[in-house]
């Protein structure tokens, strides 16, 4: 991901996140690079159709986001795109990834799931959610180092 993929990115992000992050965030994240954070985009033809944010520290990854435009969803894309992230991940020393995710996201959480992460925990009232809040889910794995 680079400054010029932003525009695309917000406008995913937008189209699929009640609380979607900010083209500062993004730009945060891109200029934190040297502090462990790592940003890519997917590419495809048609330009950039996802982006996931995470952070590196020592061999530990956290997954902060990870989306894919709704046009190209359901079509196998994610989980392709998440097993290149994880093996992105595994070459740069990681062997553990975590995340949290909304309760109510059930296909995030089935494509998290179907690459083997497990629920390890769950935030109460995490996300805001219309006039209430919403638990998130914890999930993990963990890889050997490649």
């Amino acid at each position: 991901m680079v400054l010029t993929d932003l525009p695309k990115v917000i406008e995913t992000e937008v189209s699929c996140y009640p609380d979607p992050w900010s083209h500062q965030t993004f730009a945060d994240c891109l200029s934190a690079q040297t502090k462990g954070y790592r940003c890519y985009v997917l590419l495809l033809e048609e330009g950039v159709i996802g982006h996931a944010v995470l952070t590196l520290i020592l061999d530990e990854a956290e997954l902060l986001n990870f989306c894919l435009a709704p046009t190209q969803q359901g079509k196998g894309l994610a989980a392709d795109y998440l097993d290149s992230v994880l093996m992105a991940m595994a070459k740069q020393g990681a062997n553990k990834l975590f995340l949290e995710v909304r309760q109510s996201n059930t296909p995030a959480r089935q494509l998290y799931t179907s690459a083997g992460m497990q629920e390890i925990g769950r935030r109460k009232d995490y996300y805001p959610l219309g006039g209430g809040r919403e638990d998130a889910i914890l999930m993990g794995l963990e890889w050997q180092s490649v």
